[in-house]
């Protein structure tokens, strides 16, 4: 994938936010090799009251993701979650709650399936 791809990335993604009425003020947008990064908070730009809300965001990001050349992408937004697939308010989730959600989102970023290694550790207490 070379520069110019990503660049078109950033630009297709930025159109579809402003379709949307996200403040691009708040966000940060980087692609490098097909690998979509979005970081900041999701919020309506000025004249839009209403906060987005979770079918808006699920509509943003479905798209986004369809976008030509995002081979993966990764959103780390101060305001919203992703729950197994499902966009939350974070004013909305508990502390302790956010916090399993971004350790879970951490480590799956590194490859790491925690959900894999929790059953192959209950399995091994029930083997013994």
């Amino acid at each position: 994938m070379n520069r110019q791809a990503d660049l078109e990335v950033n630009r297709s993604v930025r159109r579809i936010l402003v379709r949307h009425w996200i403040d691009l003020g708040r966000l940060s947008i980087r692609t490098y090799q097909g690998r979509l990064s979005i970081r900041g908070s999701l919020q309506r730009i000025g004249g839009r009251d209403e906060d987005p809300t979770t079918a808006i965001v699920e509509a943003v990001f479905a798209e986004v993701k369809r976008t030509q050349n995002v081979q993966h992408m990764t959103a780390e937004l101060e305001n919203w979650t992703n729950d197994a697939g499902r966009w939350i308010p974070i004013e909305r989730v508990p502390l302790k709650e956010r916090a399993i959600i971004a350790f879970s989102q951490k480590t799956a970023a590194a490859g790491y399936d925690l959900d894999k290694e929790l059953k192959e550790d209950q399995s091994s207490e029930e083997d013994k």
